[in-house]
């Protein structure tokens, strides 16, 4: 049985836009990337980092994962997952990032022609820890996109992207969406 190398891995540098303490050993953190908002969860040591040196409109790095969970009510949800928060020091230029690396294994597929849109469901291993997540592309080569089978073992790269919902009470929610790129070198060359 062959052994798969499993990777999943989040980069992101930005502004942070907000701090939602639940607690202070349990920290949402909302960082702006350009016109993307995604969401970090941080526990343990990075929310208590986060508590004692951040500040709204302070830049961090931070490297994560995603992770997957089953919450009673809220069915499954995807969560990205902090391993380490940097605050960026005020002199220092830092350019944005926003990337994601995954290697693990296709469980299903779903096409919408319509939308143009396919999503992949990936199951990941990584450190003691299954995860399950989708990734979506869009205005994908069919030719590549027919390549894909469930159980195949894949590599992806891509960006967090989020869309916005104005709740009832007029707060921003955002949503994450793991959008896989494609450059289009590699595309003509598979």
């Amino acid at each position: 049985m062959k052994q798969h190398n499993y990777i999943n891995r989040v980069t992101l540098t930005g502004e942070i836009s907000n701090i939602f303490v639940i607690t202070p050993k349990r920290i949402l953190l909302t960082v702006r990337i350009g016109c993307n908002y995604p969401q970090i969860f941080c526990t343990d040591k990075n929310a208590d980092y986060v508590f004692r040196h951040c500040t709204k409109g302070q830049r961090v790095t931070v490297k994560a994962n995603i992770q997957s969970s089953f919450k009673e009510g809220l069915g499954k949800i995807t969560t990205i997952f902090a391993d380490d928060v940097t605050a960026v020091a005020e002199d220092v230029y830092l350019p944005s990032e926003n990337h994601f690396t995954v290697a693990g294994e296709i469980t299903q597929i779903t096409e919408f022609t319509r939308s143009n849109i396919v999503r992949l469901k990936m199951k990941t291993f990584v450190n003691h820890h299954s995860s399950s997540f989708i990734l979506s592309f869009y205005n994908p080569d069919k030719r590549l996109m027919n390549s894909f089978c469930v159980g195949q073992f894949v590599c992806f790269t891509g960006m967090v992207q989020t869309s916005k919902q104005i709740l009832p009470d007029g707060r921003p929610k955002y949503h994450e969406n793991f959008v896989v790129d494609f450059p289009k070198e590699k595309m003509e060359a598979a």
